[in-house]
C-alpha cells in the first residue's frame, strides 16, 4: 500500500483493510517536516560518501606512486654529480676561505674522476686484487684510532693497502706500523676552537668528565664548534683532496660517530663505505642509519637502564631518546651546512648514513641486549681480542708469582689523564688494594700516589694483562674495548664508569652477572673494598665470565669477521639488498601512525554513516507510529 507519508494529498489506492482516511492539516505539516528531514539526511549521506571516495582515491594514488619513489642515495647520484657544478669552475662568493696558513681553498671538489663514479661496477677479475682502503676518523677518535690501526695491520697481512687519516691530539704518538698514517690538525692560532691548542692539538676535557654527571645534557655546547674545525679542515684543503684522488682508493672505512663530513669526503671520492661503530648499536647515528629501536624494548644510549624496564624507566628512556633526537638533529644541521657549501650535490648526513654498505659494530651479544638488526649491521665482536700478548719480563714474572691471583686496575685511554683523576678516588682504591691478599697491577703515574702498598705494582701501560691466566679481576672505567677484552678472557669486572657510554656498559655488566658497579660520586675505600671482595669471593661472577668466554672463543675472531665483510664490499660493490627497505620512512610511517589515523577516520565515517542511517530509519518509523496512533484515535 502507498501510505500518505509519501504523497499526503493522495488517498490509498487499495482500501480493503483500511477505510479511506481524511488527512488532518496538522498531519500534513508533520509529513512535510519529515520530507525535509529525509532530504537533509540524504545530503549528509552523500557528503559522507564523497569523503570516503576521496580518501580511498588518495590511498590508491599513494600506493601506485610508492614503487617509483625513492630517497636520494649514493647509488642514484644527483645530476650534479654527472654534470660539474658551476662552483667547480668559478668560486662561489660565499665559499669557505681557510686560514692564510692553509692551502688556498678550492671552491668545491674537483669533478669526480671517471674511475670514481658513484656506481661501483666491479670487474670480476678485481676480486683477486688487494683493496686500497682509506680509514677516516672524527676529530678525536680516542681508542678507536688504536683499534682501527690494529685492524688495518691485519688487512695489510691479507694483501690490502691501508691509509689512516687521524687528527693530532694529546694522545697522538709516533707509531711503527704497516699502515700509512696521515695526521691532520686544524689551524687554531686565533683560538676559536675549544679544547684545542694553537697548533691544532686537541686535548680531551678529562677534568670535566670526572666532575660532571654522565647524562647527555651535561655535554658542553661549545663542543659543537669542533664540527667547524673538522669539516673545514677535511673538506677545505685542496691539496689533501688532490692527494687522496691520486691515491685511487677503492673503499673507505669510516668511524661514523660524529663523522658525517668524512662520509661526504668518501662520497666525493666515489668510494663505497664500510662504517665502524665502537659502542652498542643504539642512539645517535645508529637511528639515522636506518636502525630504529623502540624505547620500550631497547635501552637508549646514555639512559643507563636495563633491558627489563619498569614504567618509570621506560618513561626515562623515552625522555632520553627525545633529548638525544634534538641534539643529533642540531648536530646534523651544522654538518649539512658545511657539506652543502663545500661538496655541492652531496646528500645530507642522514642519507649518507643510510647509504653505507655495511656497519661493523665493535661489540658482542654477550655484553649487549638482543635487538632487531638489519643484515647490513654486523656485530663483529672484538678486533683486538685473541691469544694474550706477552708482558714485559719483569711484569710477567711478578704476575705469574701471585699465588692468589692478580687484580688489574685501569681507567682506559680516552678519558684518562693521571693528573685529572680526583685524589680521593685513587686514595680510596689504593687503600682498598692494600687490604687484599691478591697482587694488584695498577696503570697510573706512581709519582702522583701518596704511597704504594707492597702488593701493588704501578705501570704506565697494562695492555694484555687481562689475558694473563693469573688475572682474577678487572677494575675498569668500563670502556667498550676493556669490557670486550675482559669478557673474552673470562675475567669478572668491577666497573667505575666515568662518562658517555661507560654507564650503559656497566649496567649491562651487572645485568649479565659479570660483575658489580661503583658510582664515581659515591666512591669510598670501604665501598671499593666491599665491592671488590664481593666479586672475588662469589664464584657465580667467575663462572658466568668463564661460560661467556668459552662460547666467544669458539667463534671466528673479530678481525677475521670484519675483514670478510670489508673484502665482500671490495669484491662485489653495493650491498643494497641487505638494507632495510623502509629506512627512509618517517617516524609516523615507521610506526604506521598514518595508517592508524586513516583507519580511525574510516571507522569514524562508518559509524557516522551507520548513525545517519539508523536515525533516518528511526525517524521514519516514529512518524509512521505517530500517524497510525492518530488515525486509530480518530
Amino acid at each position: 500500500q502507498k501510505w500518505p507519508l509519501c504523497r499526503p494529498s493522495e488517498e490509498p489506492t487499495e482500501g480493503r483493510h483500511l477505510p479511506p482516511i481524511t488527512v488532518p492539516t496538522a498531519f500534513q505539516e508533520d509529513a512535510s517536516s519529515q520530507r525535509r528531514l529525509l532530504g537533509a539526511s540524504r545530503v549528509r549521506v552523500q557528503l559522507s560518501l564523497v569523503v570516503v571516495v576521496v580518501l580511498v582515491c588518495m590511498v590508491v594514488t599513494q600506493r601506485v606512486a610508492a614503487p617509483g619513489s625513492s630517497h636520494p642515495s649514493r647509488h642514484q647520484p644527483h645530476p650534479s654529480q654527472h654534470q660539474p657544478h658551476p662552483s667547480q669552475h668559478q668560486p662561489h662568493p660565499t665559499q669557505y676561505q681557510p686560514h692564510p696558513s692553509h692551502h688556498q681553498p678550492h671552491p668545491s671538489h674537483h669533478p669526480p674522476h671517471p674511475s670514481h663514479h658513484l656506481h661501483h661496477h666491479r670487474d670480476p677479475a678485481r676480486g683477486n686484487e688487494g683493496a686500497n682502503i682509506l680509514i677516516l676518523h672524527p676529530i678525536y677518535a680516542g681508542s678507536h684510532e688504536l683499534t682501527l690501526r690494529r685492524f688495518g695491520e691485519d688487512l695489510v697481512k691479507r694483501g690490502h693497502r691501508i691509509t689512516q687519516i687521524r687528527w693530532r691530539s694529546s694522545k697522538t704518538q709516533e707509531v711503527n706500523t704497516t699502515v700509512d698514517v696521515i695526521t691532520l690538525s686544524a689551524d687554531n692560532r686565533d683560538l676559536r676552537y675549544p679544547y684545542m691548542q694553537p697548533d691544532g692539538t686537541f686535548h680531551p676535557p678529562t677534568t670535566m668528565l670526572w666532575e660532571r654527571p654522565r647524562h647527555m645534557w651535561q655535554i658542553p655546547t661549545d663542543v659543537f664548534r669542533l664540527i667547524d674545525a673538522h669539516c673545514l679542515t677535511l673538506l677545505g684543503d685542496v691539496q689533501l683532496i688532490r692527494r687522496l684522488r691520486r691515491a685511487n682508493f677503492s673503499l673507505a672505512l669510516v668511524d661514523i660517530i660524529g663523522n658525517e663530513c668524512s662520509l661526504a669526503l668518501a662520497h666525493s671520492l666515489g668510494l663505497p663505505v664500510v662504517g665502524f661503530w665502537g659502542f652498542s648499536f643504539q642512539g645517535g647515528e645508529s637511528r639515522a642509519a636506518g636502525v630504529f629501536q623502540s624505547p620500550a624494548l631497547v635501552p637508549n644510549l646514555l639512559s643507563e637502564v636495563g633491558a627489563t624496564m619498569t614504567f618509570l624507566e621506560r618513561v626515562w628512556n623515552t625522555v632520553v631518546l627525545l633529548a638525544e633526537t634534538v641534539v643529533i638533529t642540531y648536530h646534523f644541521s651544522l654538518i649539512d651546512s658545511h657539506i652543502k657549501r663545500l661538496v655541492p650535490g652531496c646528500p645530507g648526513s642522514r642519507d649518507l648514513l643510510r647509504d653505507m654498505e655495511v656497519i661493523l659494530v665493535h661489540s658482542h651479544w654477550f655484553i649487549d641486549y638482543p635487538k632487531l638488526m638489519p643484515p647490513h649491521v654486523q656485530y663483529i665482536g672484538c678486533i683486538q681480542c685473541g691469544p694474550p700478548a706477552s708482558l714485559p719480563h719483569e711484569i710477567d714474572r711478578w704476575v705469574s708469582e701471585a699465588e692468589s691471583g692478580v687484580v688489574v686496575f685501569s681507567l682506559g685511554y680516552t678519558g684518562y689523564e693521571a693528573t685529572t683523576v680526583p685524589e680521593h678516588v685513587m686514595d680510596a682504591f689504593i687503600t682498598a688494594f692494600a687490604r687484599l691478599e691478591q697482587r694488584v697491577l695498577v696503570r697510573f703515574n706512581a709519582a702522583l700516589l701518596l704511597y704504594v702498598p707492597d702488593n701493588v705494582m704501578v705501570v704506565d701501560w697494562s695492555c694484555g694483562s687481562t689475558g694473563h691466566p693469573n688475572t682474577v679481576l678487572f677494575v675498569t672505567h668500563c670502556g667498550q674495548n676493556g669490557v670486550n677484552e675482559a669478557v673474552y678472557h673470562g675475567v669478572p669486572i668491577v666497573a667505575l664508569p666515568v662518562f658517555a657510554d661507560q654507564g650503559d656498559n656497566a649496567r649491562r655488566v651487572v645485568d649479565r652477572g659479570l660483575g658489580l658497579m661503583i658510582h664515581k660520586e659515591a666512591i669510598t675505600h670501604d665501598l671499593a673494598y666491599t665491592t671488590i671482595t664481593t666479586v672475588l669471593n662469589h664464584t657465580r661472577y667467575r663462572k658466568t665470565a668463564a661460560r661467556f668466554s668459552a662460547q666467544w672463543k669458539e667463534e671466528e675472531s673479530g678481525a677475521e669477521r670484519a675483514s670478510r665483510w670489508v673484502e665482500r664490499v671490495h669484491r662485489h660493490g653495493p650491498l643494497t639488498h641487505l638494507r632495510m627497505p623502509g629506512a627512509h620512512l618517517s617516524f609516523s610511517q615507521y610506526f604506521a601512525l598514518d595508517v592508524a589515523a586513516f583507519l580511525l577516520l574510516l571507522g569514524f565515517i562508518s559509524c557516522y554513516l551507520a548513525y545517519c542511517l539508523a536515525y533516518c530509519l528511526y525517524s521514519t518509523t516514529s512518524s509512521f507510529t505517530r500517524r497510525w496512533k492518530k488515525e486509530k484515535m480518530q
